[in-house]
């Protein structure tokens, strides 16, 4: 086969991927993948990233087994790979994977988390319940707007126990805490 119809028989196989991968096709999208790894058709992590995003639907064991088989192979995961997998983890509301996945990274592979990383974390930690644990990985946020610090405050005030559900904090106000700071907080603002 000539470089020219290799490359294209790898764009088609890629496209069909990322097509199966917003539909949420996980078997296709998992069948693309072999098929691209069989013919030596992946240079890179972006067939892999699209067939994680399709285990987005609940199929999150399937997506943590994509994403060990690409880092066992040596290939490096880049910003938009890691976002992905801790968006299906997300999805599953699988804080405890996601705050592992984000220290491995950073403690193992020396992968600086950026913001849509961090945000992924704090969203999935808040989809669980796990104020306390989001609250963590906000702090580790880079930048911050004057009304998330503020948020963040009033979240801190009320303390621990209110975070984790098993209490109140006298000096804050239940509907100023739940309207405002837990918005920004989930919103990303």
């Amino acid at each position: 086969m000539t470089a020219t119809r290799q490359g294209d028989t790898r764009s088609l196989h890629a496209l069909a991927l990322a097509a199966a991968a917003r539909s949420r096709e996980v078997e296709v999208a998992l069948d693309l993948l072999h098929t691209m790894e069989a013919g030596g058709m992946i240079t890179d992590c972006r067939p892999y990233t699209s067939a994680i995003g399709a285990c987005a639907s609940g199929r999150w064991e399937a997506g943590l087994g994509l994403w060990g088989r690409m880092v066992e192979k040596g290939i490096k995961p880049d910003d938009r790979c890691v976002t992905t997998v801790l968006r299906v983890l997300r999805h599953s509301k699988r804080w405890r994977e996601a705050m592992h996945l984000m220290t491995q990274l950073e403690e193992t592979h020396g992968f600086q988390l950026g913001v849509d990383q961090i945000g992924e974390g704090v969203r999935t930690c808040l989809r669980a319940g796990k104020w306390s644990a989001a609250l963590k990985l906000e702090r580790k946020m880079p930048t911050r707007s004057p009304r998330k610090e503020r948020a963040l405050q009033l979240l801190e005030a009320v303390g621990r126990d209110k975070i984790d559900g098993l209490g109140a904090h006298p000096q804050v106000e239940q509907a100023e805490v739940d309207a405002e700071a837990v918005a920004v907080v989930q919103s990303g603002e």
